[in-house]
C-alpha cells in the first residue's frame, strides 16, 4: 500500500505532527539514517539523543526520565540500548518503544528501499 501511494505520487503523511525520539550512540549509522528518512516520508519529526540511562541507573531515575520522554515524544526508538532497559522505558513512558535493528548492509538499492518500507510499517503499527 505504501509503495502504491508513492508510485501515484500521493502525499500520504499519516504521522504528520508526531515527534519520535531516537536514542542511539550515533545519529549517523545507516540504520539511523534510514529511520530518519522513513519517519520524514510519513510526516514525523525525529529528535536524536545519546543514551544516558543504563541498567545500572536507579529504577527511580529510569522511571522519572521515561515519564518525561513520554510527555515529549509520541514514540521512542532505541538503537543499541539493552532490551531490558528499553522495556523499562516503555513501561514507564506510556508510549510505544521499539528497537531499531542493525540490519545487514543492503545488497542493492532495491533492498534498501524494502528496508525503508519496513521502517515505515513499524512506525505506522506503533503509532496508529
Amino acid at each position: 500500500m505504501l509503495e502504491q501511494l508513492r508510485e501515484r505520487g500521493a502525499a500520504w503523511r499519516p504521522l504528520e505532527g508526531k515527534i519520535l525520539a531516537l536514542i542511539s550512540a550515533s545519529n549517523e549509522t545507516e540504520e539511523a539514517q534510514r529511520f530518519h528518512r522513513a519517519a520524514a516520508m510519513l510526516g514525523a519529526r525525529v529528535a536524536w539523543m545519546r543514551p544516558s540511562l543504563t541498567l545500572d541507573s536507579s529504577p527511580e531515575l529510569i522511571r522519572a526520565t521515561s515519564r518525561v520522554l513520554g510527555k515529549l515524544y509520541d514514540a521512542i526508538v532505541c538503537q543499541g540500548v539493552d532490551e531490558a532497559l528499553a522495556c523499562a522505558i516503555g513501561e514507564a513512558a506510556g508510549i510505544p518503544v521499539f528497537e531499531l535493528q542493525a540490519d545487514v548492509e543492503p545488497a542493492d538499492e532495491a533492498r534498501e528501499y524494502e528496508q525503508g518500507l519496513l521502517f515505515e510499517a513499524r512506525l505506522l503499527h506503533a503509532l496508529t
